[in-house]
């Protein structure tokens, strides 16, 4: 992808070429009933608005930055199992969740000051 192509370009790109990858597992029994394809609609709308809102986001960061940062989502991952699925919290995952904030923080420190752009 180029610097020039906008959020739901890279969006649908992604979705293309992820498309091989999910296919297989489409191919299981579906489930019936409301509840589960509310879910899913609901999960599959988050999913398009957080990916559109985060690649409009990281078009306002360098490069740098944005990979600093990305290494923040196996963390929000990591949090987010031990709330919703009741996922063991290990003593070994909180250091890995120690030694990420402060690469995150070492290296945004290290990256160089921007001054803030000017509001449109």
């Amino acid at each position: 992808m180029r610097g020039t192509d906008n959020a739901p370009t890279i969006f649908f790109f992604f979705c293309l070429a992820g498309l091989p990858v999910v296919l297989p597992f489409a191919l299981d029994p579906w489930p019936g009933g409301a509840v589960p394809w509310a879910l899913a609609v609901a999960m599959a709308l988050s999913a398009f608005a957080a990916q559109v809102l985060m690649t409009e986001a990281y078009g306002a960061l360098s490069v740098a930055e944005a990979a600093a940062w990305l290494q923040l989502t196996p963390i929000a991952q990591y949090l987010l199992a031990a709330l919703i699925l009741g996922e063991r919290v290990t003593a070994v995952g909180l250091l890995g969740i120690l030694v990420s904030v402060a690469g995150v923080a070492w290296a945004t420190m290290l990256l160089p000051r921007r001054s803030a752009a000017p509001l449109p």
